[in-house]
């Protein structure tokens, strides 16, 4: 649950997007009286969401949601929310009561105004140094074709076993699974598709050839792969 007290009289009601406890997205509306509103939900575990605020009468639309939606990670229990001031952009929201949000704070206050390599860096050595919170399991998400394999992997055998259950860490651990099979000189996965024209195309036979793009560790289009007569990759651009 979310209690907030915004002192804005012209708010009218505020918007939520959150992962709940099934995996699920969820967008949600709550009126907001005397800038008073609460929100309700049920999660099991902390969780990503975005809080938009909307004034009486204001029409938002999609890119002016983008540039109002304010980061907001939640945990289980009660948070509150506070402000001196117009919540609009949401510079100058406080939320409290939740340990994961405290962590983000810390995180986005070592990378603001952060770019490029100097942002990857910052955010690497905040991953490496907190391999417990949940901000550093969801935000390793944005840099996966940044970081090397073996740093993502680095970061991935320090996680807490429990962490490791979690939906975002499992991602990661595909994404490492899948770039692992990409290495160079491994043996290259057998397959047998048609083509665009209907024609056979086959590595020998495979069995499962549904997603020849996560065996081959494609990441981007187009790639060429070069495999030699016995049968491993021995160029990839």
């Amino acid at each position: 649950m979310i209690n907030g007290d915004t002192k804005d009289l012209k708010l009218d009601s505020v918007l939520i997007q959150y992962i709940n406890s099934k995996g699920k997205i969820v967008q949600e509306s709550y009126p907001v009286g005397q800038g008073k509103f609460s929100v309700k939900g049920f999660i099991t575990q902390p969780t990503f969401s975005y809080l938009i605020f909307k004034n009486k009468g204001e029409i938002i639309d999609k890119k002016e949601m983008e540039l109002k939606r304010t980061v907001a990670y939640l945990s289980p229990g009660t948070m509150t929310v506070t402000t001196t001031t117009t919540p609009a952009t949401g510079e100058f929201l406080e939320i409290q009561g939740s340990k994961t949000q405290d962590e983000w704070k810390e995180l986005s206050q070592k990378t603001k105004g952060l770019t490029g390599a100097q942002l990857a860096k910052i955010s690497y050595d905040y991953f490496s140094s907190h391999p417990g919170p949940f901000v550093t399991a969801d935000r390793i998400k944005y840099f996966t074709s940044v970081f090397s394999l073996n740093s993502i992997k680095l970061l991935y055998e320090h996680f807490p076993i429990e962490l490791k259950e979690s939906m975002d860490v499992k991602r990661l651990a595909a994404e490492i699974k899948s770039r692992e099979i990409g290495i160079l000189g491994i043996q290259a996965y057998r397959f047998n598709v048609k083509d665009k024209d209907n024609k056979e195309l086959s590595l020998e036979k495979g069995d499962n050839p549904r997603d020849l793009s996560q065996q081959y560790g494609v990441r981007a289009y187009p790639t060429k792969i070069l495999i030699g007569p016995d049968g491993h990759d021995r160029w990839s651009l």
